[in-house]
């Protein structure tokens, strides 16, 4: 599913999150993104389960639901999205400690709307 979702959508790069909702563990994540594969843009849910880290932090200085790139990864069966990873080039992106929108969770599907 993650390779999928990386092949398909890449780095996310102009994605805008719509909306989300979080509850009892378990998150929605409306979003509006660029599909390479089809060459069109999809609105999409991703649906984490087993939340084992959920923090967004709303700042007045920068729009935290407009994505310019994001890190997607899995380790150890821990499902990390990070919407604003410290970026150093296409192919080095890492985890940003002091993310503003960062997901770790056990499980990940998407839903095409």
């Amino acid at each position: 599913m993650i390779e999928q979702i990386k092949k398909d959508y890449k780095a996310f790069s102009d994605a805008v999150i719509q909306e989300f909702n979080y509850t009892n563990h378990i998150c929605k994540i409306y979003i509006n993104l660029y599909n390479w594969t089809t060459d069109n843009r999809e609105n999409i849910i991703l649906l984490f389960e087993n939340i084992l880290l959920f923090k967004f932090f709303e700042s007045i200085k920068i729009n935290s639901t407009v994505i310019s790139n994001a890190l997607l990864k899995e380790e150890n069966g821990i499902i990390t999205l990070d919407f604003f990873p410290v970026y150093f080039n296409e192919s080095r992106i890492e985890e940003n400690k002091d993310s503003d929108f960062i997901i770790k969770s056990e499980k990940l599907e998407i839903i095409k709307k």
